[in-house]
């Protein structure tokens, strides 16, 4: 019930602000790393998707990909935490570039390096454990060009990766836009089409990727105030991604 009423929302937003609407859910560990699951677990989880795929809404289904992945034994999620790694948001973005009918850099067009070698996330920190997860950034050679805004607070900074928060007691604040509820990142001097991305905290690492094709209105609806509605009929938006 509680889906099919977002699900609604959602698409009552499609119809009035005009723009492409396209709905990108990820789906939880045990969804996804079935491989990793006892012998006959078993959820009802499945009937979430299938009203997921059954909805009008311009959907990515983001699931088999995902499911390929973690079958394959691809690092895509934490495992202190609840969020995709950054190759998890990786495969994500190739998703969706192809649904948005942009075409998605390859693993060799990013230098890919790890910057904290033992993160303990959420999880970890709930279960008192430390889990020596690995943060890793998909880097590019204009990333250092971008403009981050902090659209509450006015705050600004050069660069799409905070690298003091490494050291802090979130290191998963090196995304600059966690936990901000409305953010925007731009390509100085650079005529680029805009998107509108409405997100949680999946929405992190998933953003700098996407920089590399538009520039980016983020809004997280747990802390944003505004109407959105509005932000979209104010800009000139190429498309809207709810994540």
């Amino acid at each position: 019930e509680t889906l099919t009423k977002n699900l609604d929302a959602v698409q009552v937003f499609a119809d009035v602000c005009g723009i492409p609407v396209y709905t990108a859910v990820v789906g939880a560990k045990t969804d996804v790393l079935l491989c990793s699951l006892p012998r006959l677990y078993a959820d009802e989880r499945e009937s979430l998707w299938q009203t997921l795929r059954e909805s009008d809404l311009q959907t990515i289904d983001l699931l088999p990909a995902l499911r390929r992945c973690g079958g394959e034994g691809k690092y895509i999620y934490y495992r202190g935490d609840h969020h995709l790694t950054t190759l998890g948001s990786y495969y994500v973005y190739r998703e969706i570039a192809e649904a948005l009918g942009i075409t998605p850099y390859g693993a060799k067009d990013f230098s890919v390096g790890v910057v904290k070698s033992d993160f303990s996330g959420s999880d970890a920190r709930k279960m008192l454990c430390a889990t020596q997860d690995k943060i890793a950034l998909f880097r590019y050679a204009e990333d250092g060009a971008f403009l981050v805004e902090n659209r509450d607070s006015g705050e600004g900074m050069r660069g799409l990766y905070n690298a003091e928060k490494l050291h802090s007691s979130d290191p998963y604040g090196v995304f600059p836009i966690a936990g901000c509820g409305y953010a925007r990142i731009t390509l100085p001097n650079a005529e680029r089409q805009k998107l509108l991305l409405l997100c949680d905290s999946y929405g992190d690492a998933l953003a700098p990727l996407l920089a590399r094709h538009f520039d980016l209105d983020i809004i997280d609806p747990r802390y944003y105030g505004g109407s959105v509605r509005a932000l979209a009929a104010e800009n000139d938006y190429a498309a809207v991604l709810v994540y």
